[in-house]
């Protein structure tokens, strides 16, 4: 994607990868990475939507207090991804064990 602006457009796609593949969703952009856990799609207006976002970079007890405190885990608006930052979406596929 070659603007953050453009991350509400992917909103769909997200959703159907959460959906299908149940599989975190690493993002590389500008000069941090998160991994993106979940969505929360505003029906009403989308530019409101929110990204459940597990920060790598957490340092600390996996206290969930502390964590949330911390920031470790937190809910993120679209402000997260920056406007002319080019950003990568890594959508694993889940790897199914078939017997």
């Amino acid at each position: 994607m070659a603007d953050g602006d453009d991350v509400i457009s992917k909103l769909e796609d997200f959703k159907q990868h959460f959906l299908t593949q149940a599989t975190p969703i690493m993002i590389g952009g500008g000069v941090l990475a998160y991994t993106m856990i979940g969505i929360s799609i505003d029906q009403e207006d989308e530019e409101n939507s929110k990204f459940l976002i597990l920060d790598p970079h957490y340092t600390g007890n996996d206290v969930l207090k502390n964590v949330i405190k911390k920031k470790g885990v937190s809910w993120k608006g679209k402000e997260m991804f920056l406007p002319g930052t080019f950003y990568n979406f890594c959508l694993p596929n889940a790897c199914l064990n078939e017997k």
